[in-house]
C-alpha cells in the first residue's frame, strides 16, 4: 500500500503544479492585454490631440495698425473679439504668436473669412449686456467677423458675457452675438432683435428691394445677410459679396475592404469534463484568415466593421493516471494525452477608434457569433486486456476519438478587444495593418454529456486595406 500512496502523492503534487502553472500563464496573459491596450489608449489619445490641433490653423494673412502685412497660418482664439488670433509661419508645428485687435487692423483668411478692427463700448453685466455703442470716449478695439461688402456692411460680434467666473463647461451658458450693420449714411449699428426692423426702416428708405424684405427678415444671420445684400443691389457701384466661408460638403461615408490572417494561441475547455479542464490545457498555436468591410466617414474618429473569419482552435491536455488494485499492473502510472480541435467559423461585427485622418494607432471592441464545426477529440484511454494463461487483467492505454463531439455544428458567441497600428505610407490605396486581438467566447449547447465548450485566445495578425 506504501507505494501506492506515495504515487497518491506524486499525482497531487504535479496537479498543484499544473494548478499554479496556468494560473500563472493566465495572469500574465491579461497583465500583457492589460497594459498592452493601456498603451495603445494612451498612445491613440496623443494622436488624435495632435490631428485635432493641426486642423485648427488655416491660411491667411493680418494687418497690423502700422500698416505691416503678415502672412502664414492663422488660428482663431475661442473668442477672437478680444483674445484675437495666432499667427504661425507656413508648414510649421510651432505654437502661433498671439496677435490681438489693440495692434492689428484685419485678418483675412484664404477661405473668405475676414475679421476687421471696430472700436466699441462693451458693458458686462450678471444677466445682459446693458450696452454696446460705437463711437464712444470708452470705446476699446475688438475683432468682429464681416460677413457682407457693398453699402450696407454686416458684422457679427461674438462675446463672452462672464469670461472671468464659471468653469470651463459654462461657457455656453454666457456666450452671445451681436450683429452690428454699418451704411454711409447711419454709421454703425447696433441690431437689437426688439427693435431692428424700424431701426432699419429709415436706413433702407429710397431702396425698394431691401424695404420689401424687411417684414419677412428673421434676426438670424442667414437672413440678416440677404436683407444686407438686397440693400446692396441698389447701389450698384459698390459691388455687394458675401463674405461667409462656403460650407464644406458633408463628407461621404466610405466602405473599406480589408483581409488579415495571422497566429492564434488558443485554450479550449469543457467543464464538466474534468480531462478537458483548463487547468490541464496546453494552448497550442494556429493560423487565422478573415476578410471584412469596414464602413468610415471623413474626419470622424469611430468606424464600424463586420467580416468573416475562420481558423483552427487546438489544445492539448496532459494528465497521469495510477493504475487501481486489481489490475496486474497496479501501482503503474500512465501520462494520459488528449488533443481537442474545432474549427472556428465566425462573423464578427466590431466598433473602432481612431485617429479623424483614418491612420495611426486604434483600438476596437465588438461581438463574435459563429459556429465551431468538425469537433474532434483524440485521446489516450485505458481499457482492460487479459493475458493468455491469466485469470486477472490489465490496464493498457490506446489512441481513441471521441464521436460525441464530431455532431454536426455548434453555435458560438463571444467577444474581442483589438489593439493595432496603420502606418501612412504614402497616397497609395493600400493601407497595411498590424493588430494584437483578445478574444473569448462559448459554445451554446449544454446537454447531459457535454457542457459547451468555453475558448479564449491571443493573435497577432498583419493585413492590409483597400
Amino acid at each position: 500500500m506504501r507505494p501506492a500512496a506515495n504515487s497518491s502523492g506524486r499525482i497531487a503534487e504535479a496537479a498543484r503544479a499544473g494548478i499554479f502553472a496556468a494560473a500563472c500563464y493566465h495572469f500574465i496573459t491579461l497583465v500583457f492585454v492589460k497594459h498592452l491596450f493601456l498603451l495603445a489608449g494612451a498612445c491613440l489619445a496623443s494622436t488624435l490631440g495632435l490631428a485635432q490641433s493641426a486642423t485648427n490653423y488655416k491660411p491667411g494673412y493680418l494687418v497690423t495698425l502700422q500698416g505691416d502685412t503678415l502672412r502664414g497660418e492663422i488660428e482663431l482664439t475661442r473668442f477672437p473679439s478680444e483674445n484675437g488670433v495666432l499667427l504661425r509661419a507656413a508648414g510649421t508645428t510651432t505654437p502661433g504668436k498671439a496677435y490681438l485687435p489693440l495692434t492689428t487692423r484685419l485678418v483675412q483668411l484664404d477661405n473668405g473669412q475676414r475679421l476687421v478692427r471696430r472700436k466699441l463700448v462693451l458693458q458686462r453685466r450678471t444677466q445682459v449686456v446693458t450696452r454696446i455703442v460705437g463711437d464712444s470716449r470708452d470705446s476699446i478695439g475688438v475683432f468682429v467677423q464681416q460677413l457682407t461688402t457693398g453699402a450696407a456692411r454686416l458684422y457679427r460680434l461674438d462675446y463672452n458675457l462672464l469670461p472671468s467666473t464659471g468653469t470651463a463647461f459654462e461657457h455656453t451658458k454666457r456666450e452671445t452675438q451681436f450683429f452690428l450693420m454699418e451704411t454711409a449714411p447711419s454709421g454703425l449699428l447696433v441690431l437689437e432683435q426688439i427693435n431692428f426692423r424700424p431701426m432699419l426702416q429709415s436706413v433702407f428708405a429710397g431702396c425698394a428691394p431691401a424695404l420689401e424684405q424687411l417684414p419677412r427678415t428673421k434676426f438670424e444671420e442667414d437672413a440678416l445677410v440677404k436683407l444686407a445684400l438686397a440693400y446692396g443691389s441698389c447701389a450698384p457701384g459698390l459691388p455687394a459679396t458675401d463674405l461667409r466661408p462656403a460650407p464644406e460638403p458633408a463628407p461621404k461615408s466610405r466602405l473599406l475592404l480589408g483581409v488579415r490572417a495571422g497566429a492564434v494561441r488558443h485554450t479550449l475547455s469543457i467543464g464538466n469534463e474534468p480531462r478537458l479542464a483548463r487547468s490541464k490545457a496546453e494552448p497550442l498555436t494556429d493560423w487565422q484568415a478573415a476578410v471584412y468591410a469596414r464602413l468610415v466617414r471623413p474626419g470622424r474618429a469611430v468606424s464600424f466593421g463586420a467580416g468573416l473569419q475562420y481558423g483552427k482552435r487546438r489544445t492539448r491536455y496532459a494528465s497521469d493516471y495510477v493504475v487501481p488494485v486489481g489490475f496486474t499492473n497496479a501501482g503503474q502510472q500512465f501520462a494520459l494525452a488528449a488533443e481537442f480541435e474545432v474549427q472556428a467559423l465566425q462573423l464578427p461585427v466590431w466598433m473602432q477608434w481612431g485617429a479623424k485622418s483614418g491612420y495611426g494607432f486604434y483600438v476596437g471592441a465588438g461581438a463574435v457569433p459563429g459556429l465551431h464545426r468538425q469537433g474532434r477529440l483524440v485521446s489516450d484511454a485505458l481499457r482492460s486486456v487479459v493475458d493468455p494463461g491469466s485469470f486477472s487483467p490489465r490496464a493498457v492505454a490506446e489512441r481513441v476519438t471521441d464521436e460525441r463531439f464530431d455532431n454536426g455544428s455548434v453555435l458560438t458567441l463571444g467577444g474581442q478587444l483589438t489593439a493595432g497600428y496603420r502606418p501612412r505610407l504614402g497616397a497609395g490605396k493600400l493601407t497595411p495593418l498590424l493588430e494584437v486581438q483578445y478574444e473569448r467566447g462559448k459554445e451554446l449547447r449544454d446537454d447531459q454529456f457535454l457542457n459547451g465548450a468555453a475558448y479564449d485566445g491571443l493573435s497577432v495578425r498583419v493585413g492590409v486595406e483597400f
